[in-house]
């Protein structure tokens, strides 16, 4: 979580803006189709991103819900200590 929160700590910078930083244990899709922007973070594992995201992504993002996430700002980030 120190990646997401120096990233929060930059979004905070911008008037109006009010980060919410969230593990996927403690957020939903619902959050995201309320949030302004989404950004996604993760730790490299064996050259993917961590498991409890991608089952997030793959059983919580409503993709029949595109039409409601395609025009929020989004972004992602990976952070990796060395080979994998």
């Amino acid at each position: 979580l120190q990646m997401a929160s120096h990233i929060a700590k930059g979004v905070e910078s911008v008037d109006g803006m009010a980060p919410v930083v969230q593990t996927v244990t403690d957020t939903s899709f619902e959050n995201v189709l309320n949030a302004s922007a989404v950004i996604l973070g993760s730790s490299v594992e064996n050259g993917n991103i961590h498991p409890q995201l991608q089952s997030w992504i793959n059983e919580d993002w409503d993709i029949r819900q595109s039409d409601l996430t395609s025009s929020k700002i989004g972004a992602a980030f990976v952070t990796a200590g060395g080979i994998s």
